[in-house]
């Protein structure tokens, strides 16, 4: 039984769903809206529900299946979702940055669509859907920039000959010892950090322009309440909205993914350089083969 393989699978399976109904969700928005509110929003929740269950289950499922059957390694989204990398910590901090913000963007376009598309009465019917697209431009873009900060994370010599040496052959046999996590060397750091920089960079910047059109939606429902106290709410959920995505950004893509990246970086690579080099030494832990 080939785990990779069975994982792959499964994987592209529930990405063709979700996609296909993103697919039909987009036709209805921009067709059926109107007249097929009900059906939209099942399809809506079909959609947020299956790109829920594909984050949890990349979340949960990959790092403790490979681990438990001796594949140390993560699988990039997007174009180079058939590259197998290492799972060292700056991938670890970025894929789990990645499914936070899948999460988030999960539950605020479901919250979104259906209060602009299900709650409104046609007004302004075609201002409206364009920060949805704008939602999933920048969800989209999000991804990309995490799959080509993976795809960079394992380019280096010295890290694709320890990845070839440990995962060349699909027997290779398990060690429960081990840590699930080997590492880089210390000359692929510069390069690290800056790809983990320009991440959190896209991320702050995806998040600005989130803020922006979050902020436009509710006062244009504002200005077209039914008295002056509806737009003052409106407007004091917009100032929510904005203070909520800033700290969330700050507290969590910066500090918990990068300054903690900072102070436990040296400790991580020297111990785990350590470990690993005396497992691959002994031929016992590496194949069969």
């Amino acid at each position: 039984m080939n785990i990779r393989r069975i994982y792959h699978s499964i994987e592209n399976t529930i990405g063709i769903l979700s996609l296909i109904a993103n697919v039909m969700l987009l036709y209805l928005i921009l067709t059926k809206s109107q007249f097929r509110v009900k059906v939209y929003k099942t399809i809506m929740l079909v959609t947020c529900l299956l790109d829920l269950f594909y984050g949890i289950f990349c979340f949960i499922a990959q790092p403790t299946v490979f681990a438990e059957s001796g594949y140390m390694i993560v699988m990039a989204d997007g174009f180079f979702s058939c590259r197998w990398e290492f799972f060292d910590h700056f991938c670890c901090t970025i894929y789990c940055t990645f499914i936070h913000l899948t999460c988030i963007y999960v539950v605020a376009m479901f919250v979104y669509r259906y209060y602009i598309i299900c709650c409104q009465n046609g007004e302004g019917y075609i201002r409206s859907i364009t920060p949805v697209f704008w939602f999933a431009g920048l969800y989209c873009f999000m991804q990309s920039t995490n799959a080509f900060c993976m795809y960079c994370l394992g380019q280096t010599p010295e890290y694709r000959q320890i990845g070839l040496r440990v995962l060349d052959h699909n027997n290779w046999e398990y060690d429960p010892q081990m840590p699930p996590y080997p590492t880089v060397s210390f000359a692929t750091q510069p390069k690290n950090i800056l790809h983990h920089i320009i991440y959190l960079s896209s991320v702050t910047v995806g998040y600005t322009i989130i803020i922006f059109f979050q902020s436009s939606i509710m006062r244009y429902l504002g200005r077209h309440g039914k008295s002056e106290h509806d737009w003052g709410a409106a407007m004091r959920r917009s100032r929510w909205v904005v203070l909520w995505n800033k700290i969330l950004c700050c507290s969590d893509s910066f500090i918990c993914g990068f300054l903690r990246e900072m102070v436990h970086l040296d400790r991580i690579v020297k111990c785990a350089q350590i470990v690993l080099d005396k497992h691959l030494a002994n031929s016992t832990y590496v194949s069969r083969i």
